[in-house]
């Protein structure tokens, strides 16, 4: 959502995963997370944050781990 000319509003729900050989592609496992951010167009570019919540995060022992996460982010919008 686009408030003014300098600044948005987002939400997002994702999902992806990495693989590190084309034979263990699974894409029925997929992360999920779903989120909320801001993002303010500056004369350095576009510098925005987002909280994301995980639903399959797990932790060191591979045990499920669900929480939030904060990420910053600096550079073009798409």
């Amino acid at each position: 959502m686009r408030v003014n000319q300098s600044l948005y509003f987002n939400t997002f729900f994702e999902g992806g995963n990495v693989w590190g050989h084309p034979r263990e592609f699974d894409p029925t496992r997929l992360f999920r997370s779903a989120g909320f951010g801001a993002a303010l167009v500056s004369p350095l570019g576009p510098i925005g944050i987002d909280l994301g919540y995980g639903f399959d995060k797990l932790d060191t022992a591979g045990r499920p781990a669900p929480g939030w996460k904060l990420h910053f982010k600096l550079g073009q919008l798409f």
